[in-house]
């Protein structure tokens, strides 16, 4: 399909738009000499027309954030993150942090930007994704995991141990009948608390 699409839309100019598309933020693993040479490539009538005239004012908003996203060191560390975790708690090399799949995922992104825990954000997509393979064979055990969960959120230890003193245990026991994370129940009961 690209290539017929290069062949009738672009007039087989490949190169060209290529060129394009790393002057706007795509990523590759060619060679420096490569990419240099292709964003050296002046783009065709064809993509100004198609591509820089299409949705002017929004393009160049769009294309500042998607450059944020591959260049911010702390997204990249939180994808990181997500990524082993998300892996550790299905039980396989289910994500790559460095997959632009992970990395220009404006959801993910979004819950970098607005101040999110990375592992919590890993524990959400495990199960609104079924790929929870993580198991705990008694209440104990699950009560252990959701308090662990808890004072790693919260940033005063003193106020985690008052806090989980006051948890209703029949919620957190009905969380793990649900076989909902540990991680989750806790950072809804931190949502509540604070």
């Amino acid at each position: 399909m690209a290539r017929e699409e290069y062949r009738q839309v672009h007039n087989g100019k490949q190169i060209a738009m290529i060129g394009f598309a790393y002057r706007n933020g795509m990523r590759s693993d060619m060679p420096s000499w490569y990419t240099a040479f292709a964003r050296s490539v002046s783009p065709t009538k064809e993509i100004e027309f198609h591509y820089e005239s299409l949705q002017p004012d929004l393009a160049p908003k769009h294309m500042q954030q998607k450059t944020r996203m591959v260049t911010d060191d702390q997204y990249k560390s939180f994808c990181k993150i997500f990524c082993d975790e998300v892996n550790r708690i299905c039980g396989q090399s289910y994500f790559e942090h460095e997959d632009s799949d992970v990395l220009d995922d404006n959801t993910l992104y979004e819950a970098y930007r607005q101040g999110d825990d990375p592992l919590v954000a890993a524990a959400m997509y495990c199960h609104e994704n079924g790929l929870n393979h993580e198991t705990f064979a008694s209440y104990e055990s699950y009560r252990a995991a959701f308090a662990n969960e808890f004072e790693r959120l919260v940033s005063n230890p003193s106020e985690a141990t008052i806090r989980l003193s006051a948890v209703d245990d029949t919620k957190v026991h009905a969380s793990f009948l649900a076989g909902t994370h540990p991680r989750l129940a806790a950072a809804g009961y931190h949502e509540i608390v604070n």
